[in-house]
């Protein structure tokens, strides 16, 4: 559901992701965890930005959205992106439908597109 520079980009940073594990990780690893409290931080962090990431609706697919009956119906419309996107996308919260709905179209072959 993404677009080939989407695709290479994702590639790229969990390859550098990846390497980060090995660095703070595998070849750091002792005995008895970290060997400072710095690297136990960075270590923290590292791991919490492999899960950074919103689910946004397409305001294309938003009339398909409100179509469905129940949340698991619309949840087939919703797209993950890293939350650096919500900006990108001028992502605002739609309480209606409980997401964030964002400014990006949206097919079926391509998957998702940022508008210029």
């Amino acid at each position: 559901s993404y677009p080939e520079s989407m695709k290479k980009a994702l590639a790229a940073s969990l390859t550098s992701k990846f390497a980060d594990i090995k660095r703070y990780v595998i070849d750091e690893f002792t005995t008895y965890g970290p060997r400072s409290l710095t690297q136990s931080d960075e270590l923290d962090k590292q791991w919490q930005d492999l899960f950074d990431g919103e689910e946004i609706l397409p305001d294309v697919l938003l009339e398909r959205a409100r179509m469905e009956s129940t949340w698991l119906g619309r949840a087939r419309y919703m797209v993950p992106v890293p939350s650096y996107w919500l900006k990108k996308v001028k992502a605002v919260w739609n309480s209606e439908l409980m997401c964030f709905v964002g400014e990006a179209d949206y097919n079926e072959h391509t998957g998702l597109e940022l508008r210029q």
